[in-house]
């Protein structure tokens, strides 16, 4: 009698750990064999990962609308740059008296045909951001409603299963505790009471009832989920197609304009001509994108012909050698003053170059 004093004790304190320690495993998610459901952890598991996928497509549209709107500053910056870099070194040099300064001055078709482009330009830029303000509503449209609509009965469905999911935790939790009292009095050495065994036959009944209430809300948040999602898979891409393409006729015009660019302008007002007859025929397009980045390559050997200085060439700036005479006297002098003994050389190359200057127009 004395020991079966001592083991009730014993059987009550161990009943409590054990529901303790089974209170803190479901709440680390780890399933025992009182609490282990295959069908509901897969499911419970699923519904996550369909709200996890959600969650992601939702963020990265979010981060691909604020870097879309960035980059399409960007080009349009880096255009300008490339523009502005090109329209610099058009015209011819000359002296201007006023500024006291180098300028380029432009020729009459010069400028037209920088207005030329830059109207083109302008006119296709205001395309391009057609283009890209349809795709950043679509990038909207995409991270308010990832990968599903979210209709008024998805949102409900998916409360049913959060609710569910809820009370199945607190009827798991009592039919736990049921099983871990029978076993508590089994360990004791005695027999289920019949109460001990009411509690867990209502315990376990109850338990089996939700696995399949869970179970059924969870598959019918799914078929949602499953049914509209080709859906949108198929609309994403249809907007990304349309941005791609969208943005290459949008550039289409421009094209003539900038395809065999050069700074002579009477090339340039032929080239262009060339290349709009051929758009207007279609057949401007027909190169692949591989052929016109290798024909835009540079080519080192004919650069370097092209480049080399020959010995006694004409100053660039010879054109403008009488209006900075002070300036050579000057320098001719400091010249003489620093060698004297390379005087004769040194003057001889001096004389030669200035008489070559000076009879040199200004060259671009």
């Amino acid at each position: 009698m004395e020991d079966e004093r001592k083991g009730k004790p014993a059987a009550v304190i161990g009943g409590m750990y054990a529901k303790a320690k089974q209170r803190v495993l479901n709440k680390m998610g780890r399933r025992t064999t009182l609490t282990r459901n295959p069908r509901v952890d897969f499911i419970s598991k699923r519904v996550e990962e369909i709200k996890s996928k959600k969650s992601r497509v939702h963020s990265l549209a979010v981060s691909a609308r604020s870097q879309l709107k960035e980059t399409q500053k960007t080009i349009s910056d880096l255009d300008r740059a490339m523009l502005d870099a090109f329209k610099d070194e058009l015209g011819e040099r000359k002296w201007d008296e006023e500024k006291g300064t180098y300028v380029r001055a432009l020729h009459p078709e010069e400028k037209r045909l920088v207005a030329d482009m830059e109207r083109v330009l302008n006119r296709c830029r205001e395309t391009m951001g057609r283009v890209i303000d349809a795709y950043l509503e679509h990038l909207d449209d995409i991270s308010k409603k990832p990968l599903t609509y979210n209709t008024p009965e998805e949102d409900a469905r998916l409360a049913k299963v959060m609710e569910t999911k809820e009370q199945y935790k607190t009827i798991r939790t009592l039919y736990s505790d049921a099983m871990i009292d029978q076993d508590a009095e089994l360990a004791s050495g005695g027999n289920t009471t019949n109460s001990t065994q009411t509690k867990v036959d209502e315990a376990k009944r109850a338990y089996e009832e939700m696995s399949e209430k869970l179970c059924d809300d969870a598959l019918k948040y799914e078929h949602i989920y499953r049914d509209e999602l080709a859906q949108r898979v198929s609309a994403h891409f249809m907007a990304e197609q349309h941005l791609l393409r969208g943005v290459s006729a949008s550039m289409k015009d421009f094209m003539p304009y900038t395809k065999g660019l050069t700074l002579n302008w009477e090339e340039m007002r032929a080239t262009r001509r060339a290349n709009l007859a051929a758009a207007k025929r279609g057949s401007f397009d027909d190169e692949d994108f591989s052929n016109i980045m290798s024909s835009a390559l540079p080519n080192p050997e004919a650069q370097s012909e092209e480049r080399e200085v020959e010995k006694g060439s004409a100053n660039p700036f010879g054109g403008i050698a009488s209006d900075i005479s002070h300036g050579a006297s000057s320098a001719a002098h400091a010249i003489s003053n620093a060698g004297k003994n390379a005087s004769k050389s040194i003057s001889g190359m001096v004389a030669s170059y200035g008489a070559k200057s000076a009879v040199k127009g200004l060259k671009k």
